[in-house]
């Protein structure tokens, strides 16, 4: 969001649990609040895939489906983030 980063991709396969999954895209979308925004998706029937947890130099991040059977990720980048660019 120009200058200022607002999430970001990286190589999944090396995560815990990953090792079996297959190459893909997965859709990253910057909220203001993970905690908030999980909580209104799941109880909007959205279903849990990650709980919100944090990533040092990252930000807060959660791994949701929608009702659909989509899967994202929400997150709200790390303040120090933008500084490093």
């Amino acid at each position: 969001m120009g200058e200022k980063p607002i999430f970001g991709a990286f190589d999944m396969s090396t995560l815990q649990g990953m090792d079996n999954v297959s190459a893909h895209w997965l859709t990253c979308m910057a909220v203001d609040d993970v905690d908030e925004s999980y909580r209104q998706i799941t109880a909007s029937g959205g279903k849990v895939m990650q709980k919100p947890f944090d990533v040092a130099m990252v930000g807060r991040s959660a791994v949701i489906q929608d009702p659909t059977g989509a899967v994202a990720v929400i997150g709200t980048p790390a303040d120090c983030v933008s500084e490093a660019y």
